[in-house]
């Protein structure tokens, strides 16, 4: 999964661990109807936003962009050059996977912002 924000990668190999928790574990699965999840707000669904992408790890902006959700902006922003970013990691990771040159689950992040100063 990407996200777009800071270049995160989340891979979840779950053809190798068969029963690897969601989201690296961080999601607790039980007691979430999905069925209610479209019946929720955004505020009833923060919770569940944090335990998937961890809220405090987001870039500044991003953070602003979400208190803005709603108001000036409609759904969670993103940018050309972040979208072609993560399927270039999507697609470079799913090629790996393919020819057995990786094998772990992890989070990854390609932050530009940290990388170029």
């Amino acid at each position: 999964m990407d996200t777009n924000d800071r270049g995160m990668l989340d891979v979840e190999r779950f053809d190798l661990e068969p029963d690897r928790p969601l989201f690296h574990g961080n999601l607790n699965e039980e007691g979430i109807d999905l069925t209610k999840l479209k019946d929720l707000t955004s505020q009833e669904k923060l919770p569940m936003l944090d335990a998937m992408v961890n809220l405090s790890a987001l870039s500044d902006r991003m953070k602003y962009s979400l208190s803005e959700m709603g108001k000036s902006i409609n759904t969670w922003p993103q940018l050309a050059s972040s979208v072609v970013l993560g399927g270039a990691m999507v697609t470079d990771t799913c090629r790996r996977i393919l020819l057995s040159e990786t094998t772990s689950s992890g989070r990854y992040y390609i932050d530009f912002k940290e990388l170029i100063k």
